[in-house]
């Protein structure tokens, strides 16, 4: 990013994501967001909605959110999904994941055909509890499976896609991220790959007529259809 660049570095200069998918990893979600600012959000927002893909654990997974236990919205979240994540203060454990049978994730890997991730770190996590308003077109994609917690039962990992030229968001309230075999690496991988394959529909500024002359030397805030790609 340089002084030049108004978008920042998730945009090209009219608007379009440089890139297809962007994460956030865990941490503290109040810290993390309010470090953007709030032009840095608008940014991950403008990103998201122009048509990339969002993917976060932990952390990630709840500033995806509009707010945290039911109903407070939290200003300085990303807010791409209205919906609500419940934090938990539990610490350095490790749950188990069910794979409803409609679960997207299923396409790109079979988990050992049980349906079934196990030993999957959770530290100070979150979930989506079923009994809170969930935004419709929410997908829900695993559940949790740690009896003696919590969050046993309760939605571990879901997705959002806004609308058509939005990307796609796919979170989890735990921390596949850190594996480099298995299926926890699987899971992973599956999570970015679904993100990826709901990136939203480009923005078409014109079809070009074959021997037909376009001249792209406008500015991309005063004339979009015929700006530059590079200021």
């Amino acid at each position: 990013e340089n002084q030049y660049d108004e978008n920042g570095v998730l945009l090209y200069p009219d608007g379009e994501p440089r890139f297809k998918v962007i994460y956030t990893n865990g941490g503290s979600s109040l810290s993390h967001a309010a470090s953007l600012y709030p032009e840095g959000t608008d940014r991950i927002r403008d990103f998201y909605f122009n048509g990339g893909s969002y993917t976060g654990s932990c952390a990630g997974s709840a500033i995806f959110s509009s707010g945290r236990s039911g109903n407070t919205i939290e200003p300085t979240y990303y807010r791409l999904w209205g919906g609500f994540i419940k934090p938990h203060s539990v610490e350095s454990i490790s749950v188990g994941l069910t794979i409803p049978a409609d679960s997207p994730l299923l396409t790109y890997y079979n988990y050992g055909a049980d349906s079934y991730i196990d030993n999957v770190r959770f530290n100070k996590g979150n979930n989506i509890n079923q009994s809170y308003t969930i935004p419709e077109g929410t997908e829900i994609l695993l559940y949790y499976d740690c009896s003696d917690q919590p969050m046993h039962g309760q939605i571990a990992s879901w997705a959002y896609k806004d609308s058509e030229q939005s990307g796609r968001g796919v979170v989890i309230g735990c921390h596949p991220e850190a594996y480099s075999f298995g299926e926890r690496l699987e899971l992973m991988s599956a999570m970015i790959s679904y993100a990826l394959d709901g990136l939203g529909s480009p923005d078409v500024k014109a079809c070009l007529d074959k021997n037909e002359t376009r001249i792209m030397n406008k500015n991309w805030n005063t004339l979009p259809p015929f700006s530059n790609i590079v200021k």
